[in-house]
């Protein structure tokens, strides 16, 4: 039957008619501070961590004698009072750690000489009697070790390439110098503090880091001829080389529609196909601006406070940049939003499925890899809960069918009674959960138990 279960929790107290252990269980949990009273039977494993009162001896002369030991061999001591284990290859290493001097011993008991332990004058003999005393040729090596280059040893050539191979060799910098003793100015060692003042000529400075660049303020005035005269330019369609163009030319360019061009200057044209055409008769007449020609749909006019738009605006239109509304805004079709970052609403309340006569179910689709499908979070109006689900089609599919429910926490001090058994019924649903107020005692909803 349907009904609320208590939930066992740390802490809390429950009267449990059976106890079956599971042994896959029995070997894998650890229960710490639980108390167990009665008969048990069975077989029990573990270490024996925390028993108390119980007490044991080792009888050493009546276990089996060993032939050997060896490193990985477990001993028994007493460390202060508490018994532990380690292996024959600490204990053994503990002794060996107190020999000092020029040899150390491991814990294995293999000795070694340490490092800068063998001195000249225990090898002396050894060395000035068959190492030093086989040298021969430019050098000679006295019994102590020191060696001597032998007189009229050095040659012109010697001195050649240390010359050309040490002192040259170590010249750095701006310059480099070869063997022969040709130098060479080295790649971009040639700073703008290096450069005579009279290479900055008209229109080029040198700035306090020595580099030059253009400025157009050093250049001398002059008036522009926009009939004749000329300016530079970067030309992308020949690899953005600096090519110049006239003024003139430039201004033909960009002359359209209601704008001509003559001699660099530009003219407004107002005549029926440019674009421009006056409307009314006389002097009443005001200019209207004709975007496709048709006069019917003319978006501004011109009247006695300047140019402004048209009460009523026919066509479709776009604007490419945000738009402000200071008014209210009253959209008859269907308000569209594509890619809004964030959506921030001053009311506190959203109310969906606005209109409806009857029940029904909605929700919020956060949309996935696929256009228009996504992951749903809705109310089911079947089972009166909300629910989740994923792959859900936000643009053809009107219900849903939840893969899983939400489950919720019904606190005792929202009902008067405090008893889970007089919660609402549509929250007496599975793993709903009722929680006792002054208590630990947490209740969760199973249907059909």
């Amino acid at each position: 039957m349907a009904e609320w279960k208590k939930v066992v929790v740390s802490g809390s107290s429950a009267a449990l008619k059976e106890i079956t252990n599971d042994p896959a269980v029995a070997t894998t949990t650890h229960l710490t501070n639980t108390r167990l009273t009665g008969s048990f039977s069975g077989s029990f494993s573990g270490d024996g961590t925390g028993i108390t009162g119980v007490t044991g001896e080792i009888d050493i002369d009546s276990l089996a004698s060993g032939n050997s030991i060896v490193g990985t061999d477990l001993l028994v001591y007493s460390d202060a009072g508490t018994e532990k284990s380690l292996t024959y290859a600490i204990l053994s290493g503990s002794i060996y750690a107190g020999v000092t001097g020029d040899i150390s011993i491991g814990e294995g008991g293999a000795s070694s000489i340490g490092n800068d332990k063998v001195t000249i004058n225990m090898i002396q003999e050894a060395a000035t009697g068959s190492i030093l005393s086989t040298i021969t040729g430019d050098v000679v090596v006295g019994t102590g070790g020191d060696a001597s280059i032998q007189a009229d040893k050095i040659t012109l050539a010697m001195l050649k390439r240390a010359t050309t191979g040490s002192i040259l060799a170590t010249i750095s910098g701006d310059v480099a110098v070869g063997e022969g003793g040709d130098s060479t100015i080295q790649t971009d060692a040639v700073e703008g503090s290096m450069l005579n003042s009279n290479v900055v000529g008209e229109g080029l400075v040198q700035g306090t880091d020595n580099a030059l660049s253009m400025s157009i303020n050093g250049l001398t005035g002059a008036v522009i001829d926009v009939a004749n005269d000329s300016i530079a330019f970067v030309d992308a369609n020949d690899s953005n080389a600096t090519r110049k163009e006239s003024i003139s030319d430039l201004a033909g360019l960009q002359a359209g529609k209601g704008l001509a061009a003559s001699s660099g200057v530009f003219n407004l044209e107002v005549t029926a196909d440019s674009g421009l055409a006056f409307t009314g008769a006389g002097a009443a007449g005001t200019l209207g601006l004709d975007l496709d020609g048709t006069t019917g749909n003319d978006t501004l006019q011109m009247g006695a406070n300047g140019l402004s738009l048209k009460t009523t605006i026919p066509g479709d239109r776009t604007f490419s940049d945000d738009v402000t509304v200071n008014g209210n805004l009253s959209v008859a079709g269907t308000a569209s939003f594509t890619n809004a970052t964030n959506l921030a609403v001053a009311d506190k309340y959203i109310l969906l499925n606005s209109g409806s006569s009857s029940t029904g179910d909605g929700g919020i689709v956060i949309q996935q890899a696929t256009n228009g499908t996504g992951d749903l979070f809705g109310f089911d109006s079947g089972t009166t809960r909300f629910g989740v689900t994923s792959s859900f089609n936000a643009d053809t599919a009107a219900d849903f069918q939840p893969d899983a429910f939400v489950s919720v926490a019904i606190d005792s001090g929202m009902i008067s009674s405090q008893s889970p058994d007089d919660v609402a019924a549509r929250y007496k649903k599975n793993g709903n959960i009722f929680v006792e107020e002054g208590s630990d005692n947490i209740y969760i909803y199973v249907e059909n138990a």
